[in-house]
């Protein structure tokens, strides 16, 4: 398989991975919200929780590319970890503002328009959660790149361990075909 055929199933398959794990995630917050709404005993429309929620789940699916980039650009590794690490934050805070922004801008397209006030309250409900989301991701990026670069320390030694068994059979064999010279 040349390089740009594995390249495409690499990109395919980090694609289809990203979109499974939105889709677990929107599943698993729109059935939240149903069952905090059914628990409240408030009314529901289950079209609009899907499209309210598939709407979100898509912007991340697009976004995480994009912060998986960053991250990758900004590893939490020495001798920059400190630096990284305050860039990450100083970026995934306005980050996450501006996501929950978005999400409450798709609220309001299907609950109807909300006061300056009760946007800004319900922006800042949400926030954490697309701070969290934003720190997984860079994080899990981070543990994957820490993962690499332990199994290629284990490659390394492997070889440096074979060559030493080669040269030091190699110096038995020199040892021992004088020997049998004589």
């Amino acid at each position: 398989m040349s390089i740009d055929r594995r390249r495409l199933a690499l990109l395919t398959a980090v694609a289809l991975l990203i979109a499974a794990v939105w889709i677990i995630v929107g599943v698993f917050f729109a059935s939240q919200a149903h069952l905090i709404a059914t628990a409240r005993g408030e009314p529901e429309d289950p079209g609009t929780r899907a499209a309210e929620t598939a709407a979100g789940v898509i912007i991340w699916a697009l976004l995480t590319p994009f912060v998986i980039g960053l991250a990758e650009r900004l590893p939490i590794a020495s001798p920059h970890r400190v630096r990284n690490t305050i860039a990450l934050l100083l970026i995934g805070l306005p980050f996450a503002v501006g996501r929950a922004a978005v999400d409450v801008a798709i609220s309001t397209m299907f609950g109807g328009p909300l006061t300056p006030e009760m946007f800004r309250r319900t922006l800042w409900f949400v926030v954490h959660t697309h701070f969290l989301f934003f720190m997984v991701i860079t994080a899990g990026v981070n543990m994957l790149r820490l993962s690499r670069e332990a199994e290629e320390r284990e490659r390394r030694k492997a070889r440096a361990e074979a060559q030493l068994a080669q040269s030091q059979l190699r110096r038995l064999r020199t040892d021992l075909q004088p020997h049998f010279l004589f």
